[in-house]
C-alpha cells in the first residue's frame, strides 16, 4: 500500500503539469517546469501543505502561473539571472526537512550532494538549450528551478524566525 501511494504521489506532478500543459496547450512548457521540480525538490526539500487538498489547490495555481509566464517571457539575463540565484539558494541551503520525515546527518550530506548535481545538471541542460536555439526549454527548465527554489522560501523564514526567537528570548533555567 506505501508503495502504491509514493508511486502515485511521485507521478501527481508530472500528471498534474501534463493536463494543465494541455489545457494552455503548451506541454512542452509544463512538462519541462516539472522535471527539474520533481528531481530536485525530492531531494532538496521545501514547503509542504497541511493537507493533499491544500496541496493540490496550491500546486495547481501555482503550475498554472508558472506555465502562463513561461510562455510569455523570453531567455535572457534577467531569467538567467533569476534562475542563478535560484540554484544558489538551492545549493546553500538544501536539504530542507520536512515535518513528517527528519533527515540524519548522513542523509542530510548524501541529499545535499544530490540536490548540487541535480541542480547544476539543470542549470547547465537550460543553458545549452538555450544556445542550442531551444528557448522554450530553456525557460520551462529556468522556470522549474525557480519554482523549486521559491518553495523553499517559506521553510527559510521559518528557520530564521525560530533561530531569532532563540536568541531574543532570554534562556530560563
Amino acid at each position: 500500500m506505501y508503495a502504491a501511494h509514493s508511486f502515485i504521489m511521485t507521478l501527481a506532478p508530472l500528471g498534474l503539469a501534463l493536463v494543465v500543459g494541455a489545457i494552455f496547450e503548451c506541454i512542452v512548457s509544463a512538462v519541462t517546469i516539472i522535471l527539474p521540480f520533481m528531481m530536485i525538490r525530492k531531494f532538496g526539500g521545501g514547503y509542504h501543505a497541511q493537507s493533499a487538498w491544500k496541496c493540490l489547490i496550491s500546486s495547481t495555481i501555482i503550475l498554472c502561473g508558472y506555465i502562463w509566464v513561461s510562455e510569455y517571457i523570453t531567455y535572457g539575463y534577467r531569467l538567467g539571472f533569476t534562475m542563478i540565484v535560484a540554484a544558489l539558494s538551492l545549493i546553500n541551503n538544501s536539504p530542507i526537512d520536512s515535518e513528517n520525515r527528519k533527515l540524519d546527518m548522513q542523509e542530510q550530506r548524501m541529499y545535499k550532494r544530490i540536490t548540487i548535481v541535480l541542480v547544476i545538471f539543470n542549470v547547465l541542460i537550460s543553458l545549452v538549450c538555450y544556445k542550442c536555439g531551444r528557448e522554450r526549454v530553456a525557460t520551462g527548465l529556468a522556470m522549474g528551478i525557480i519554482l523549486t527554489g521559491g518553495l523553499q522560501l517559506p521553510c527559510l523564514h521559518i528557520q530564521l524566525h525560530l533561530i531569532s526567537l532563540k536568541y531574543l528570548i532570554p534562556h530560563v533555567n
